[in-house]
């Protein structure tokens, strides 16, 4: 029987060139690339051997009847290997695939155990193929089983992509359904009419749908500097986590990026990359980098061993870079892990990043500083603190107390102030002294500010303080928010909408930073005056 080579030819062909591309690029060492690697290599492979040894079986009157046994054989490995690698490629695109799922992973492998049973044994038994007396190729009476147990995998492969379909994503779902729609589509058009070699082409086909839109190296890369981007990261952190975690890692920090830029503009700048992204890779002995935002990079070890050469290296060999111009203007700082995890979300490296380059920018010389359990504690307590002041601002969980003036003169209480205290669900009592000067500088101070005076005017009016005999109540303004271009119009807007008279509110402003207004606080004073408000100098709190 003379068989159609040339669909599988050309199978062989593409699966090539996806390899080549695929191989070619920079890509993550995970699960999901080790076994798509994997799959572009037995498709290419069964292509091939499909392909040789139809020839060979056309010519199997004047070839040894042992190379046609051996080529066939080495076929049908590649063959009946696709289905179980294609459950394996979607089991690592939703990074399922890890040490804790390994049992179960080799229960529903084990069918393939009785495959290759089949076709170790196929060269006595003929279980899959044999060649009779007169050297004619036939299938094998068993040949039906492996059909079954292939069709078995890619059941289980839909199954999985249904069940995690959330995971994987609509659109990957339907590539995926699609590539097994080619191979099964080929498998049974090669079954009915043998003499049409499909199964390779069209595997090859859906490998390259495959490519083009899941998961590959491109996605991952960040074209400027040739390291993976921050998304890869991200992912690379999640499936970590899933294993052990990330316990070793280092952050390269060019301090004074803006500086440099200003000096070498934009393609300087991006040559100074080029080069420090060199450097880093030179250090780090082909250890993952990451472009973490636009001067920070990020590099992921396996071991502290492996962490503590690269700094010690890159310690007696600082990069200074080629341009002379800005040689004394390098300023680079290194902070490596000691001992500590990164969680499976990114906001913990985003945690560490913004803090230990925040608490030391006012050193001015290069310096390489670990971060300790101490350093975490301390990161993870101001963390803690942003997040309860973001959702006591969103479920009304800044409360606002009044605390009384007595006025001795008039025997009697004229005026009250108004205190900020925060309880949170999860943290409890938040203490003013560092509630503060966390909300000054990430700049909620301003809101909390304005939440305080609408709770106050709130309280005016449900409470008739008019009948109280009190005269008014002070509400303390932070500096921040004393110098908001908006702040008069924001307060007569506040005190409208209760219908409160403007004498009612005074506002308290911290002393030691009142001389740092400069004109906005002067304006917005005179502003509010005018309308009746009073001032007073106190501090904050």
């Amino acid at each position: 029987m003379e068989y159609v080579v040339h669909y599988e030819v050309a199978g062989a062909i593409l699966s090539f060139i996806i390899g080549a591309h695929f191989f070619g690029n920079m890509r993550l060492k995970n699960a999901q690339n080790a076994v798509f690697g994997i799959l572009i290599v037995f498709i290419f492979m069964s292509s091939f051997f499909d392909v040789v040894s139809a020839e060979l079986v056309v010519r199997s009157s004047i070839v040894p009847v042992a190379i046609n046994q051996s080529m066939s054989q080495v076929y049908y490995f590649f063959q009946l290997s696709l289905p179980p690698l294609l459950f394996l490629f979607v089991l690592g695109f939703t990074r399922k695939l890890i040490p804790q799922n390994r049992k179960i992973i080799i229960l529903f492998l084990s069918p393939f155990i009785l495959l290759f049973i089949m076709w170790f044994l196929n060269p006595i038994n003929g279980y899959i193929f044999y060649f009779d007396a007169s050297l004619v190729y036939h299938r094998g009476h068993y040949l039906i089983f492996a059909y079954i147990i292939s069709a078995y995998f890619l059941f289980l492969t839909v199954i999985t992509a249904l069940v995690l379909r959330k995971e994987i994503g609509f659109l990957n779902v339907c590539y995926l359904f699609m590539f097994i729609a080619f191979v099964v589509l080929s498998i049974v058009i090669n079954y009915v009419f043998p003499r049409y070699l499909l199964t390779g082409f069209a595997s090859s086909l859906a490998l390259l749908i495959a490519y083009i839109n899941l998961r590959n190296p491109v996605e991952a890369k960040d074209d400027l500097t040739e390291t993976f981007n921050r998304k890869t990261l991200q992912y690379v952190l999640e499936e970590n986590s899933l294993i052990k975690g990330t316990k070793y890692f280092a952050i390269a920090s060019v301090d004074n990026f803006d500086a440099m830029g200003n000096i070498m503009g934009t393609k300087g700048t991006n040559e100074f990359l080029t080069g420090f992204v060199s450097y880093l890779k030179k250090h780090s002995e082909g250890r993952q980098v990451f472009r973490y935002t636009a001067n920070m990079f990020v590099i992921l070890f396996n071991n502290r061993k492996s962490m503590m050469e690269c700094v010690g290296e890159m310690k007696n060999e600082p990069f200074i870079g080629k341009d002379r111009r800005i040689s004394d203007l390098i300023k680079i700082s290194l902070f490596y892990s000691d001992n500590i995890s990164l969680s499976e979300k990114e906001d913990t490296l985003s945690l560490i990043v913004d803090g230990m380059v925040a608490s030391h920018k006012e050193n001015t010389q290069r310096r390489i500083v670990p971060i300790g359990p101490k350093d975490m504690k301390s990161l993870y307590e101001r963390h803690n603190i942003e997040v309860a002041l973001k959702r006591s601002l969103e479920s009304e969980g800044l409360k606002v107390y009044l605390q009384p003036i007595y006025c001795f003169e008039n025997d009697m209480y004229l005026a009250c102030e108004a205190l900020v205290r925060i309880e949170d669900e999860e943290i409890g009592s938040l203490r003013l002294s560092e509630m503060i000067p966390i909300a000054e500088k990430n700049g909620m101070i301003v809101e909390i500010g304005r939440k305080v005076l609408e709770r106050v005017c709130r309280i005016i009016k449900e409470e008739n303080m008019e009948e109280t005999g009190l005269k008014r109540i002070m509400v303390n303004l932070s500096m921040l928010e004393a110098i908001q271009p908006d702040l008069p119009s924001f307060v007569k807007d506040c005190l409208k909408s209760y219908d409160i008279p403007a004498d009612l509110i005074g506002f308290e402003i911290t002393e030691t930073y009142c001389s740092l207004g400069g004109e906005r606080l002067r304006m917005n004073m005179e502003e509010l005056s005018a309308l009746g408000h009073m001032f007073a100098l106190d501090d904050f709190g």
